[in-house]
């Protein structure tokens, strides 16, 4: 049997003028073509902001403003657990374009018109959770 693995990921929920920021995984990688909320690997040293922060700058190059702790997620597959560690966050600094750093498309959508697009895993499970929070319909009013 395999040893499980585990995995702490830094996951950031990108909120803008209503609207949440998605990615779509490169065809190559796990879950390729499906779509997700930017971040990754919590390096060691790093606390969950700090991977957010750079997780976004490596991925879509846009810096962020952390604004507040969103609900997290567990889940296993394989012999992996993955403990995703979310945030609330938007633009540092005003609006800049996102990039496709490492996916293969990306853009702002209505977080309601989202349910037909195929998410990977643990973001399914979250967008799931974001739907039916009050919370997060509150920030999506602010931001």
């Amino acid at each position: 049997m395999s040893e499980r693995i585990n995995i702490k990921m830094a996951t950031g929920i990108f909120v803008y003028s209503g609207k949440v920021y998605i990615q779509k995984r490169l065809d190559n990688d796990l879950w390729g073509g499906k779509w997700e909320f930017p971040g990754g690997s919590i390096e060691k040293g790093e606390i969950v902001e700090q991977a957010l922060a750079r997780e976004y700058i490596e991925e879509t190059g846009v810096p962020v403003k952390i604004l507040g702790v969103a609900p997290g997620i567990c889940y296993s597959f394989e012999n992996y657990h993955v403990e995703m560690f979310c945030r609330y966050c938007t633009f540092s600094g005003g609006y800049k374009k996102p990039e496709m750093y490492e996916a293969s498309d990306g853009f702002f959508i209505n977080p309601f018109e989202i349910n037909g697009l195929p998410f990977a895993r643990g973001h399914a499970l979250l967008k799931d959770i974001l739907l039916k929070s009050s919370e997060f319909k509150a920030i999506l009013g602010k931001y």
